[in-house]
């Protein structure tokens, strides 16, 4: 226990900057310090052997030098976070230093050039692949030069004394078997730990999201509902702004949490993802429906051939289907429309059992800057819509969340105001059927772009 505790103190020495700073993953402090604890043995035993051993000083010179180097590099993370720098300079002083007893001991024949075998593993458990691969490449190169060396004929120097020959193969035997446990068993154990950290944030934020869902929902509902009677009693004569303003909050934060609490059941997959074939005609009727009042303010004219989709049925969750897909693109077609425009809803058959459905508006289109992170929930891709209208930038993401639920496929055409014709097309990809024998014999076919940029 001791041990341990004289392991942590050091340990918060060589991080305190880093843990201010917050600038790097506190294993790779970890691991280096443990790697060079545990190598540090060797190489010191191995400098200490080439004094008693070999009968020229460079390779206990060498390797006291490189061994002083290979001790200190830990401290280094005091003073910069490049971990794949300190990694370098801790690893090349071991294999100049081993490099250096090998050609005194042997050159090719020496048993100490197997210590090259490790130096990929520590670079990769210190510094990651890149770490791997450049150390892979270098020992590879410098065995090799070893190899054409044997193979020239060079003269390696023999002047490694009986004993000490035995004594470096046993540190060789002992310490591979010592540094494969010590640091694999050290490098699982914080990875464990880690593991369980994000489990235990993942738990509070799911308790988070609990609150939000929950505590936080009840009441913005009621703020809701009073200020909307509250908004319905006022005459238009004394018509509050403070409350019109409060109420518009309100509704925007209701929508807002409501939209996350979807996205998270989502992503946790517990959103009832039953899926059936569902009426297409049913669908667009609700929407339809839903957003009339919206329709007769823009004066906008709702294309779609009811006879002609008469028993076409979708793969989806119908609840689903009808608010947060096919409503959230409707929603947004009538937020990017013109008045007295048109908005139409279509369909044709394309791969294997798939169908496409098309919403296609003529209306400002979406701007290239925002085409690239149309689905990131990440980027702000809210904008007011031609009648001020305003949006939580949630939508689109939610519509792939659940599209990808239903196993189909979305993707978004447009062009802006820029071009001689502007307008959106969203397109989604869903198993679909027909509840009677055949097809209708007439199907439309996909919509002309016009230079339009696209997402998916």
């Amino acid at each position: 226990m001791k041990l341990i505790n004289y392991y942590f103190k050091l340990y918060e020495f060589l991080a305190a900057k880093r843990i201010k700073a917050n600038d790097l993953d506190l294993r790779r402090i970890h691991n280096h310090t443990v790697v060079t604890l545990c190598t540090g043995i060797f190489m010191w035993s191995y400098a200490f052997l080439a004094f008693l051993s070999l009968s020229t000083p460079v390779p206990g010179l060498v390797g006291i030098t490189c061994s002083i180097i290979h001790s200190l590099t830990p401290f280094l993370f005091r003073f910069t976070n490049n971990a794949y720098m300190i990694s370098n300079i801790m690893i090349g002083s071991a294999m100049v230093h081993q490099a250096t007893y090998s050609y005194y001991s042997g050159g090719f024949d020496s048993h100490n050039l197997i210590w090259f075998g490790i130096l990929p593993l520590l670079g990769g458990i210190i510094a990651g692949k890149k770490g791997v691969i450049c150390w892979a490449v270098i020992t590879s190169i410098v065995a090799a030069g070893f190899g054409f060396l044997e193979f020239s004929n060079h003269p390696f120097p023999q002047v490694e004394m009986p004993w000490g020959r035995m004594t470096a193969q046993a540190l060789l035997v002992f310490g591979l078997i010592f540094l494969s446990t010590s640091i694999i068993y050290v490098t699982l154990g914080l990875n464990e730990n880690k593991e369980k950290l994000l489990a235990e944030q993942s738990k509070n934020i799911e308790n988070l999201f609990c609150v939000l869902f929950h505590d936080l929902a009840g009441p913005l509902n009621r703020i809701s509902i009073g200020l909307s009677i509250a908004r319905r009693q006022s005459s238009a004569e004394s018509k509050n702004n403070g409350i019109e303003i409060a109420a518009k909050a309100s509704d925007s934060m209701t929508e807002i949490t409501q939209n996350v609490r979807r996205m998270y059941l989502v992503s946790k997959g517990q959103l009832n993802s039953d899926l059936i074939y569902f009426s297409l005609n049913e669908s667009v009727e609700y929407v339809q429906k839903l957003f009339a009042n919206e329709l007769k303010k823009k004066n906008l004219r709702f294309e779609y051939d009811f006879k002609r989709h008469q028993g076409l049925m979708l793969l989806v969750e119908p609840v689903s289907f009808k608010n947060q897909v096919l409503g959230n693109a409707i929603s947004n077609a009538i937020k990017f429309s013109n008045p007295s425009s048109n908005i139409i809803i279509r369909t044709y058959p394309c791969e294997s059992h798939f169908h496409a459905l098309e919403i296609v508006d003529t209306g400002v289109g979406i701007p290239p800057a925002l085409m690239n992170s149309l689905f990131d929930v990440s980027k702000k891709n809210s904008r007011p819509g031609t009648a001020g209208e305003k949006g939580t930038g949630y939508g689109m993401h939610i519509m792939k969340s659940f599209v990808e639920m239903y196993r189909g496929k979305i993707s978004v055409e447009s062009s802006d105001d820029s071009h001689p014709v502007s307008g959106t097309t969203i397109r989604v990809l869903l198993n679909a059927k027909w509840d009677q024998d055949e097809a209708p014999e007439t199907q439309e076919g996909p919509m002309t772009p016009h230079s339009k940029q696209s997402a998916e």
